[in-house]
């Protein structure tokens, strides 16, 4: 029996905790921007941002010592999961700069740029996080799999994981 320690297996899971918690909080922001709330707003697209910082930090790390995991859904699904992470990766990219920008704006009191480009980086903010999740659900039965043949290597990384959590108390 495994505790929540700091298993690596538990990244995907905390990556799609930390996208759900992106949205809510941008669905928050945008209620609130519409109510008038602006530091209720405010708040929200901060933790919004704290979500998908702490999400990307998360992210990197896992891929840094995981790699690639291959996706083995075939058919019609195959070109459904390959179509949702082609669009989430591609906006994901664009997304990153937009949010600068409409953050520098809000930032500068541009309260006549914000709310254009905000509207656009909202949706599109929202879009990458909900298909993060998407993904890492769709991804999930694979990425266990692939995670088990990997434990099992001999990688120094691997080795390394593997006798600090033992160490710790954590597989």
């Amino acid at each position: 029996m495994e505790p929540l320690g700091l298993s690596i297996g538990w990244f995907p899971v905390i990556n799609a905790i930390l996208n759900i918690g992106s949205a809510i909080f941008l669905i928050l922001a945008f209620i609130f921007i519409r109510q008038r709330r602006v530091q209720w707003h405010r708040i929200s697209i901060i933790l919004a941002l704290g979500c998908s910082a702490l999400f990307l930090t998360s992210y990197l790390f896992y891929h840094s010592i995981v790699g690639h995991v291959p996706y083995k859904g075939t058919g019609w699904i195959r070109i459904l999961y390959y179509g949702i992470l082609l669009s989430h990766t591609l906006l994901a990219i664009v997304v990153l700069p937009m949010i600068i920008s409409t953050i520098r704006f809000a930032l500068l009191s541009n309260f006549e740029r914000h709310p254009k480009i905000g509207r656009i980086t909202l949706a599109i903010w929202l879009y990458v996080s909900l298909t993060g999740v998407i993904v890492f659900g769709m991804l999930r039965p694979y990425a266990v799999e692939h995670f088990k043949k990997l434990q099992s290597s001999n990688t120094p990384i691997i080795k390394t994981i593997n006798s600090t959590s033992t160490m710790i108390g954590t597989t």
